[in-house]
């Protein structure tokens, strides 16, 4: 058999292809490009065929004399369900939907927004436009482009239906339980008319009501990575789940925990690690936040539950104890803003996260919930935060409080001036 040493054959499939899309050929190239780009990197012919050749993060596309720079979005540091999604043209046109409405509702890009669009070359699509160095860019999920959006529209010629902001995809969000006969598309397309019939929209449930406008915690961190979720995000960790189910009850058997002498351990199989932990309700003497711990209620206000653990916890001889803040893994694909506990004492650091009602080494933890920290925060600094909200009668959404109190008080020392005495 001939060795197969050049891809001459490939590209002569791919301009029958081209023949049979009502698309100009060389757009269709571009869209294969961006989905088999990692085997076409390696041929030395890529640049003739596509009209495609390198330029430092992404690449240059030379169409009707002109040059587009683009870049591809699953070489970005994308999720890996999205990764998977973007290699392959037919899935990425399939959950570019539901993944370009949890861009557009991410916390990552800056003054993003949602476009409804049509083209006669890409049919109807969601566009997601922001803003990076001044200019305003586009992702297209269907396509695996990032490009500027002045060279998308003239490239793909879409035309816009509907424009979004990221306020409204919440409004429809919180009221997809009662828009459930109506197809997602259809509500994109045109929510406003849809909403007057649904009636007036709802207030948004599970997010913290120490907010003056709750609506404005959710868009500024609460919940931001835990909508418009594909059925795929919702593999969870398996020790993280049974150590959940656990906490509620600790005296319910439960498969893969079992109990040492003077606490829990989690294992998976008999050959596997032991990691051990203990439930922190055992620790507490208050009834009532004993009953929160064991229930339902203990979900959905970690900030402000890390705080009061916080300052519980400064009046013991700890080393140190912190609120630390960020994003933790919620499923193998999504991560959400989440606060908790690090306590730490002869050089050993604990986690205590109220919400699983659990007590576990900081490095068990971190292998499980894999946590981007993004703030720690000690009593004092909390005590001076909460001292100058009093003083100038400004309170803040605990997010807010536990995400950035460091500016916060920066902020209200500079305007000193305006307390009244």
């Amino acid at each position: 058999m001939e060795k197969f040493d050049n891809a001459e054959f490939l590209y002569s499939q791919i301009e029958k292809e081209c023949n049979l899309e009502r698309m100009p050929k060389e757009i269709y190239k571009l869209l294969y490009f961006t989905t088999e780009n990692i085997f076409f990197k390696t041929l030395d012919s890529l640049t003739p065929f596509f009209n495609i050749k390198k330029k430092g993060d992404g690449y240059l596309f030379h169409y009707n004399e002109k040059d587009y720079y683009f870049e591809i979005l699953s070489e970005k540091q994308v999720l890996p369900l999205d990764k998977k999604n973007l290699q392959n043209r037919k899935r990425r046109v399939n959950k570019s939907i539901l993944r370009s409405l949890r861009i557009a509702t991410t916390n990552d890009l800056v003054d993003q927004k949602l476009l409804f669009a049509a083209s006669n070359i890409l049919g109807v699509n969601l566009l997601v436009e922001y803003q990076k160095n001044g200019e305003q860019r586009i992702i297209d999920y269907s396509t695996n482009l990032i490009m500027k959006k002045a060279d998308f529209f003239e490239l793909f010629q879409p035309k816009i239906i509907n424009t979004l902001d990221k306020e409204t995809l919440y409004r429809y969000h919180e009221n997809l339980e009662y828009l459930d006969d109506i197809s997602l598309i259809y509500i994109l397309l045109a929510g406003k008319e849809i909403m007057k019939n649904v009636g007036k929209l709802q207030a948004p449930k599970d997010i913290c009501y120490f907010c003056p406008n709750p609506l404005n915690d959710k868009v500024t961190g609460v919940d931001c990575d835990g909508i418009f979720l594909d059925s795929e995000d919702e593999i969870t960790n398996a020790m993280d789940e049974a150590i959940d189910s656990f906490t509620f009850d600790s005296t319910v058997p439960t498969p893969h925990i079992k109990k040492d002498s003077d606490h829990f351990f989690y294992q998976r199989s008999p050959f596997s690690k032991k990691v051990p932990f203990n439930t922190f309700d055992t620790f507490v003497n208050n009834k009532e936040i004993k009953n929160i711990l064991q229930s339902e209620s203990r979900y959905g206000h970690c900030h402000i539950n890390s705080i009061g653990c916080l300052k519980s916890l400064s009046s013991f001889p700890y080393d140190e104890v912190y609120v630390v803040s960020g994003k933790i893994q919620g499923s193998k694909y999504h991560y959400f803003y989440h606060s908790w506990v690090e306590v730490t004492i002869d050089n050993e650091t604990r986690v205590i996260d109220f919400n699983r009602n659990v007590i576990m080494k900081k490095d068990d933890y971190y292998n499980m919930k894999q946590p981007i920290v993004i703030n720690k925060t000690d009593v004092a600094t909390i005590n001076e935060l909460f001292a100058y909200e009093d003083a100038f009668k400004l309170y803040l959404p605990t997010n807010l409080e536990v995400y950035f109190n460091k500016e916060f008080i920066k902020d209200f020392e500079k305007n000193k001036s305006l307390i009244k005495k």
